[in-house]
């Protein structure tokens, strides 16, 4: 197999920045890396405390942009990476954008396309709505520069320049059917089944004890990055009125998120003043930027994804991985990620069709086993980050080899 292959890929937000595309993507990455193929990660310097350059599993890490003002950062990234594009065109083959904030990975991309005659792919993050609509339904001073600077056709014209896009999901591909897009492929997210994997009995027992959970209550456990769109709040409602109404006393809540504060659409001050305000400290627990997110996952018992939008969800594989019942959303990103005809599913922010799943699978530990141990099953034949990461490499070359020949 040839791996002489030099793979760019941008995405404006990297570890240790949590999140499923920053997971995702790294592991991408090192497998790629152990693979022998040479991969260079283009990134947004956020904080002042991150380093440059650096190496994370073998990749190779390069910040650019830092700035405390956030527009300054997001053009300051932008330049730097466009010219690290053009600058360094003889030493890469290929740029693998992953849009989080579409101006600094995806737009450097599509620039320096135009000027080097670089390949680029395109790695869908939710659902590409954004690029065809305004940037920004906050209307921040950024957004409404982008607006007028780049209206949405233009972005629909980077989209169909990139020489494939993935999707993960045929949710996700159906989406692109409005806009045209010829050059489409879906390779899902994949999960390291080293770190994700079902616990012994005893493994799970000496996790709870290490982490501090209560012996005689059911552990419901979310992931995810303090955002509106994750929807924690319904979870926090749900569990309130089990302990309040239902079930005094059985269920404890553990919210795993990331810290952005920063961010116009996290929800962190919100849910953390409602818990405080409630009283609900002693049920519900917050831990924040966590290393060794699948220790905390086998510890527990159940995991709830209220998500009111996505686009393929790490954290739900993550959490079947590792044997966890899961009750999510019934938005068609999730539905589609289960085996036909299963799941629990409600409304996004339907809290007492929430209530009823939790009851299900509170009352019943064979069910929490049987159907986590289903889903564990499920996720192993599917969503192999090996299987996944050879997908991109192939299409990687196919891309390069078809230019080389045109």
């Amino acid at each position: 197999m040839n791996t002489d292959l030099n793979i760019v890929v941008i995405i404006d937000r990297y570890l240790p920045i949590f999140g499923g595309a920053q997971n995702n993507v790294h592991e991408l990455c090192r497998r790629l890396t152990r693979d022998g193929y040479k991969v260079n990660i283009l990134t947004r310097r956020i904080y002042k405390w991150m380093q440059c350059n650096e190496e994370m599993d073998e990749v190779k890490i390069t910040r650019l942009g830092y700035s405390p003002v956030r527009v300054i950062s997001k053009l300051l990234c932008f330049l730097y990476i466009l010219i690290y594009l053009i600058n360094k065109r003889n030493y890469y083959d290929i740029v693998l954008s992953v849009p989080c904030v579409e101006t600094t990975d995806l737009l450097p991309a599509y620039i320096s396309s135009m000027l080097t005659k670089k390949p680029y792919v395109i790695r869908l993050t939710g659902f590409p709505t954004f690029y065809a609509i305004p940037l920004s339904t906050k209307r921040t001073l950024w957004s409404r520069i982008m607006e007028t600077l780049l209206p949405k056709n233009y972005w629909l014209k980077m989209m169909r320049r990139a020489s494939a896009v993935v999707a993960q999901s045929s949710v996700l591909k159906e989406a692109l059917d409005p806009y045209s897009i010829e050059k489409c492929e879906v390779i899902s997210n994949g999960v390291d089944f080293k770190r994700f994997n079902v616990p012994g009995e005893l493994e799970k027992n000496s996790l709870r004890k290490k982490y501090d959970y209560p012996e005689d209550k059911v552990v419901i456990i979310n992931t995810g990055r303090y955002d509106r769109d994750k929807n924690q709040i319904t979870l926090i409602k749900a569990a309130e009125y089990i302990e309040k109404s239902v079930m005094p006393g059985k269920v404890y809540v553990l919210i795993i998120g990331a810290t952005q504060r920063n961010q116009l659409t996290s929800n962190e001050d919100e849910i953390k003043q409602y818990v405080n305000n409630r009283g609900l400290g002693s049920f519900i627990k917050f831990i924040d930027d966590v290393d060794g997110v699948e220790n905390y996952l086998k510890a527990a018992d159940i995991f709830c994804h209220p998500t009111i939008d996505e686009g393929m969800s790490n954290a739900l594989i993550e959490a079947m991985a590792c044997g966890l019942p899961i009750i999510c959303s019934d938005i068609p990103q999730e539905v589609c990620m289960f085996p036909e005809g299963e799941g629990l599913f409600h409304k996004p922010h339907d809290h007492d069709s929430l209530v009823i799943h939790l009851k299900e699978l509170i009352t019943s530990k064979e069910l929490r086993k049987s159907y986590g141990d289903m889903l564990s099953t499920y996720a192993r034949e599917k969503y192999s980050n090996d299987t996944l990461s050879k997908m991109y490499a192939d299409l990687f070359r196919n891309i390069i080899n078809d230019d080389r020949s045109a």
